[in-house]
């Protein structure tokens, strides 16, 4: 039952609701199992809002992100898989800038038919200068 709920919400139907009917035949010892999915609506993003970020410009960390808000050619649609991902590109481009020490999560907030997606981010070091492969370049 699991499993089906995952490929359904993988595919942008985070709303879906599956529900299924065992039926067993004593007479054939056979058993039937009828799956009922109610996909509902796909949950568009409405805009996607980063917070606490004050080393970037938000257009830089959005670009990095493959969760994209609805417009005319892109269809915006909500993947729980995909925020997932987006929160690791996060954490790994600080730490490729010199911030070790980040954190990031997120936050999805109903907005009548859609949902803002909110990315906190929470720096609680400095960033440190690379050093290259050579020594310390400070």
């Amino acid at each position: 039952m699991c499993v089906y709920s995952e490929d359904v919400r993988k595919i942008g139907f985070s709303q879906a609701e599956i529900t299924y009917k065992v039926d067993l035949d004593k007479e054939t010892n056979r058993v039937s199992i009828a799956f009922n999915v109610a996909e509902n609506k796909r949950v568009k993003i409405k805009n996607i809002i980063i917070e606490g970020n004050k080393a970037f410009s938000d257009r830089r960390i959005i670009n990095l992100l493959k969760t994209k808000s609805a417009w005319f050619f892109n269809a915006g649609v909500l993947k729980e898989e995909v925020l997932s991902e987006d929160i690791e590109t996060h954490k790994s481009f600080y730490h490729r800038e010199g911030f070790t020490d980040v954190a990031v999560d997120y936050e999805v907030k109903p907005w009548k038919e859609a949902v803002f997606i909110i990315y906190n981010h929470k720096n609680t070091g400095r960033q440190e200068i690379p050093r290259g492969e050579c020594g310390d370049f400070r």
